[in-house]
């Protein structure tokens, strides 16, 4: 078959074409490249700061913040707050375990003919709560009156079944010592770190009245009168001369996407 001279031009031509592309693509795929990898860069560095969210009080990572109890006896004046600053190496054994505990899911704990839960319940709340490299042993442990929990007492740690078993203690409700709060400001310094600040002041509780004070040794007094309910002082916190207390969470000390508690200090303002 006799084929057209101008088809003979055209595969010359594609066959050119072919050529120079393949000797020319090094250099192009090193310009496309480039310029790929710098508007991708362009455009997540825009996405990210598009959509980097703002932390206040309403951000859904501050909402799940949990704090650990600093104030343990609320039949003594005696709390954490006496220290300039608080980490979880300032707290006792017991203290880091009861504060695990609270936060267990209720449904973990087994109600039949005795209270019990299973240890790994309280190892993972531990390491949600305050990281995977906090010091404790499981043992017995006591959770005080301070933690407003349904079960007051102490957990037997059984080393054979692993598991925790309680024994209810009955505390007297006389006069209560306790610290009350209000959140006023959320930020995050960097995206490893959320603070949260509160106006903080201590309260006296007896026999149906209040007295407010301005420091931890409850010496300093801001207000009095009948005793309502907690949120009733938290609410007051505002128009009081009160002191400022700032927790800080990191999360490159936690859990998966969680922040941990990382400190707790005094602020002046």
């Amino acid at each position: 078959m006799k084929i057209k001279k101008g088809t003979i031009v055209l595969i010359i031509v594609c066959v050119i074409i072919v050529i120079i592309g393949i000797i020319s693509m090094p250099n192009i795929y090193r310009m496309l490249n480039t310029n790929g990898v710098n508007i991708s860069e362009s455009n997540a560095d825009k996405k990210d700061n598009s959509t980097k969210e703002e932390i206040t009080m309403d951000s859904e990572f501050v909402k799940t913040l949990i704090y650990p109890v600093m104030h343990n006896d609320v039949s003594i004046i005696d709390n954490y707050y006496k220290n300039n600053s608080v980490t979880v190496a300032d707290f006792s054994n017991n203290d880091i375990l009861y504060n695990a505990f609270l936060n267990i899911y209720s449904g973990y704990i087994t109600n039949d003919e005795t209270i019990s839960f299973d240890s790994n319940y309280l190892v993972s709340r531990i390491e949600n709560i305050f990281g995977p490299k906090t010091g404790y042993n499981l043992i017995d442990f006591t959770v005080p009156s301070g933690s407003f929990s349904d079960y007051i007492g102490i957990f037997k740690y059984d080393t054979a079944t692993k598991k925790y078993y309680f024994n209810r203690i009955d505390y007297s409700n006389g006069t209560i010592y306790y610290d009350v709060k209000k959140m006023y400001d959320a930020s995050s310094p960097n995206e490893n770190t959320i603070n949260t600040s509160f106006d903080i002041a201590f309260v006296k509780i007896e026999n149906g009245k209040y007295t407010l004070y301005r420091d931890y040794n409850y010496t300093d007094e801001i207000s009095n009168g009948d005793y309502t309910n907690m949120e009733s002082l938290e609410n007051m916190l505002g128009t009081l001369d009160t002191k400022k207390y700032q927790y800080v969470f990191r999360k490159d000390t936690c859990n998966y996407d969680s922040y941990c508690f990382y400190e707790g200090k005094w602020i002046n303002e």
